[in-house]
C-alpha cells in the first residue's frame, strides 16, 4: 500500500489545523459557532468538500475561513471518503505529531513518526451539482480524506472523466484560521481540485444515401487543464464502431483547429471495427500546449448491412476518451507558469498503457449517437392485372432524394441518383417476379434535422420499362417513395407501380372482311371479261 507524504509540517504546527494543499474555502453554516480561547472537545464540527475542475490561469484562491470564490466549474458525483484519525487533538502533542503525517492512498492508515495509526468511523459524501459535499456532525479529532469514487463525475450535467484524482490529505476540527480573524473553525472548507475531460460525439450531415455510404462521427473533448507541475501520461480516443459498418477509420485529428499528422503526432490502430487513436510523445507536448483547447476526431465507417430484428437499421455506438497526467519528474520553478514540453524533443512518460484492447480505467464515455436507415420493396405489375400478380421483370429505375409536404411525399426530385451496394451505377432492376429491392437508404439520425424521423421520402424514376410494355414519359416515370427505418416485411410491398402494354398493327385474318376482298376481287374480274368480248364485237363488224 502506497502512502502520500504531504511536507506541511512548518505549517501545520502553524496553523493547527489542515494538511492539504486543497484546503481553501468558502463559507457555509457550521454546527459549533468559530470562536476565540480554547478547543471546546465536546463541540461538533463539519467538513464542506468543494469539487471543482482545475483552473485555467490566473489560479483564484479561497480562504477556510469561507471567504473567496473559485471560477472553474463545479463537477458534480464525486465521492469522498473522511476517516477518523487516532490522533487526541486536545493535546499539544497530538498536534506537534501531525507534521509527520503520512496518509494512505486508500485512507486506512496515516503513518506519523513512523507508527501507523489506524483510520475508523468512515463517512461517505457524494458531491452535488454545486459540487458541494457536506461531511456534519464531526467529533473533535483528525480526519484523512479520500477521494474514493468518480465514475459518475458530472460537469454541467455531462458525464465526464476525473484525468488526475485529488490526492488525500488531513484536515483538523476544529481549524485554527490564522489567514482570518483568529478564531477557531469549526465549520472547514477544502477544495480538492481535479483536471477532467468530457467529450461529445456526433455526426456529420450525411451527403450520400445509400447503403456502402461513409458515415462520419466526430467526437470532440476539452482538453484537459492540468496542474502546472504535471505531464499528460497518456490521451486516446477510441470509438467501437458497429460491426455494420466496413472500413473503420480515423478521417482527422485537429487540436485547437489545428491538423495533426498521423504517424507523426498520433497513431491509429483498429481490431474487430475498435478504432483508437493514440496521441504520440509529440502529440502529447502539443496537447498540454493546448490545454482548455478542443481536441476533434473524426472516425468513418461505412453502411455495409441493415441487420436484423428489431434493431435492423437503428446502427448506435458511443466513443471514449482515456487520459489521464503525472507529475513532472523535474518540477517547475513556478508551477503557476511552467515551461511547455517541446514538441520535437517531448517527454517520455513513465509505462503508458498501449494495448488498446486492454485500455486504462475510467474512460470518459460520449452519449451514444444513432445513425437510421431502411430497404424499400418496390412491385412492378402489368396495369391490366387488378390482382397486382403478375410481376414485370426488367424494369429499371434510378432512385433520388424527394420532399414532403403535409406529412406525404411528392415527385420533387432533388441531387444526384443514389447509389447502393446492390446498385453502384445508381440503377435498379426489377427482378423475375417484378420485385425491386433498393438494399438500404438512409433515414434520419440523432443529431440532425429532422432528429431521429421514421421516414424518409425518395422519388423513383422508371428508365426503362420492361420488354412489350410503355416506358411512362415526363411527371408518370416519377412515383414518391417512402422509405421508414428497418425492413420492410418480405409479405409486402412500400409501393406498386403499373405498365400498360405497347400498341402493334392489327394482324391479317379470314373472317368477313376477306370475304368482301374477294366479291370485290371477283367483279373485277368479271368487267374485264366484258370488256374484252365488246372489243372483238366491234373489231369483227368493221372487217
Amino acid at each position: 500500500m502506497s502512502t502520500t507524504t504531504h511536507p506541511l509540517g512548518r505549517r501545520i504546527i502553524a496553523s493547527a489545523g489542515v494538511l492539504s494543499l486543497g484546503l481553501i474555502g468558502l463559507g457555509a453554516a457550521a454546527n459549533a459557532a468559530d470562536e476565540y480561547g480554547n478547543i471546546d472537545p465536546a463541540a461538533k464540527g463539519k467538513v464542506v468538500l468543494h469539487k471543482h475542475v482545475q483552473q485555467k490561469k490566473p489560479i483564484v484562491s479561497a480562504k477556510p475561513d469561507g471567504t473567496g470564490n473559485i471560477p472553474s466549474d463545479p463537477v458534480e458525483g464525486v465521492e469522498f471518503t473522511l476517516s477518523k484519525v487516532d490522533i487526541d487533538l486536545t493535546t499539544p502533542a497530538g498536534w506537534e505529531k501531525l507534521s509527520t503525517a503520512q496518509v494512505a492512498d486508500d485512507c486506512s492508515k496515516v503513518t506519523i513518526d513512523g507508527v501507523d495509526k489506524t483510520t475508523s468511523d468512515p463517512k461517505v459524501v457524494t458531491t452535488g451539482a454545486n459540487g458541494i459535499a457536506e461531511a456534519a456532525d464531526l467529533p473533535v479529532a483528525a480526519y484523512a480524506v479520500c477521494e474514493t469514487s468518480i465514475a459518475d463525475a458530472k460537469v454541467k450535467g455531462e458525464k465526464t472523466t476525473v484525468v488526475k484524482k485529488a490526492a488525500p490529505f488531513l484536515v483538523t476540527v476544529p481549524f485554527p484560521d490564522s489567514e482570518g480573524d483568529g478564531k477557531w473553525l469549526y465549520t472547514v472548507h477544502a477544495y480538492p481540485k481535479n483536471s477532467v475531460a468530457t467529450v461529445k460525439k456526433s455526426i456529420a450531415e450525411q451527403t450520400e444515401f445509400g447503403l456502402g455510404s461513409v458515415v462520419k462521427f466526430p467526437v470532440t473533448a476539452e482538453v484537459p487543464t492540468i496542474a502546472g507541475g504535471d505531464l499528460f501520461k497518456y490521451y486516446w480516443v477510441q470509438d467501437q464502431l458497429d460491426d455494420r459498418f466496413d472500413e473503420p477509420a480515423v478521417e482527422s485529428v485537429k487540436l485547437a483547429g489545428t491538423a495533426l499528422v498521423e504517424g507523426e503526432d498520433y497513431t491509429v490502430v483498429e481490431n474487430n471495427n475498435k478504432v483508437t487513436m493514440q496521441l504520440t510523445n509529440k502529440g502529447l507536448a502539443k496537447l498540454w500546449a493546448a490545454q482548455g483547447e478542443k481536441i476533434e476526431t473524426v472516425f468513418t465507417g461505412k453502411v455495409a448491412r441493415l441487420g436484423t430484428g428489431n434493431t435492423a437499421g437503428v446502427i448506435q455506438n458511443t466513443a471514449s476518451v482515456y487520459t489521464y497526467s503525472y507529475p513532472n519528474p523535474v518540477p517547475p520553478n513556478d508551477p503557476n507558469n511552467p515551461t511547455p514540453p517541446d514538441p520535437e524533443n517531448p517527454p517520455t512518460p513513465p509505462n503508458p498503457p498501449t494495448d488498446p484492447e486492454n485500455p486504462p480505467n475510467p474512460p470518459t464515455p460520449s452519449d451514444p449517437v444513432t445513425t437510421n436507415w431502411g430497404d424499400a420493396r418496390v412491385l412492378k405489375y402489368d396495369a391490366n392485372d387488378s390482382s397486382k400478380t403478375a410481376g414485370l421483370a426488367g424494369a429499371k429505375f434510378k432512385v433520388f432524394q424527394g420532399t414532403e409536404e403535409n406529412g406525404e411525399c411528392t415527385k420533387t426530385k432533388s441531387g444526384d441518383a443514389v447509389k447502393t451496394l446492390a446498385a453502384p451505377e445508381g440503377v435498379f432492376t426489377a427482378n423475375k417476379d417484378g420485385l425491386l429491392l433498393i438494399d438500404g437508404l438512409y433515414v434520419s439520425d440523432s443529431v440532425n434535422a429532422p432528429v431521429n424521423a421514421d421516414h424518409r421520402c425518395y422519388v423513383l424514376e422508371e428508365v426503362e420499362a420492361p420488354a412489350g410494355y410503355v416506358l411512362p414519359a415526363g411527371d408518370d416515370a416519377l412515383t414518391p417513395l417512402k422509405v421508414k427505418i428497418g425492413l420492410t416485411a418480405a409479405t409486402l410491398t412500400d409501393v406498386a407501380i403499373s405498365n400498360t402494354k405497347q400498341e402493334v398493327p392489327q394482324l391479317p385474318i379470314t373472317g368477313a372482311n376477306g370475304e368482301v376482298l374477294m366479291l370485290v376481287g371477283g367483279a373485277s374480274f368479271l368487267l374485264l371479261a366484258a370488256g374484252g368480248v365488246m372489243v372483238t364485237r366491234r373489231r369483227a363488224a368493221r372487217s
